[in-house]
């Protein structure tokens, strides 16, 4: 049953990825909107300029913290899948816990280029779907953890 809960929990983040992960807005005006899986691969997007309402093609650039979480959650999905139960619980703290750092740097990142960038003048939304990946990898982890912990304190007695 913990296999199937552990492959459940990485297979939604995977799903979350394909679904908005940012909001950025001028003037509380959405200007553009990216899932997850664009910030893992890099993009072609349009902006919307919220004062003329024309349109602009750009380059999304990929975010190697996202690239990285996406990955943890491929890894953590296969693991759980393939691997024998004491290796899934370890193998579901460690890319629990990864995918819960490289998405908490994405936001830090995210904020921070925004920042520099503009000002202050656009402002950034984190979605729904970000925050369920981010929320699903932190329970991976400490699931993980507390069923580790638990094992060897049944194995030591």
């Amino acid at each position: 049953m913990y296999k199937s809960l552990t492959a459940g929990k990485f297979g939604l983040i995977i799903i979350l990825f394909f679904l908005p992960f940012v909001t950025f807005s001028c003037t509380d005006q959405q200007v553009l909107q990216v899932t997850g899986i664009q910030m893992v691969t890099g993009d072609e997007i349009t902006i919307t300029n919220p004062l003329t309402g024309d349109e602009e093609t750009g380059k999304l650039e990929r975010e190697d913290f996202a690239l990285f979480a996406f990955g943890l959650a491929i890894a953590g999905l296969v693991g759980a899948l393939i691997l024998p139960g004491a290796l899934v619980r370890l193998t579901g703290l460690v890319t629990g816990g990864g995918g819960f750092f490289f998405l908490y740097r994405l936001k830090d990142k995210i904020e921070a280029d925004v920042m520099n960038e503009n000002g202050g003048l656009i402002t950034v939304l984190f979605e729904d779907a970000y925050w369920g990946a981010f929320a699903l990898f932190g329970l991976a982890a400490l699931v993980a953890l507390i069923s580790l912990v638990v094992r060897s304190e049944r194995g030591s007695s």
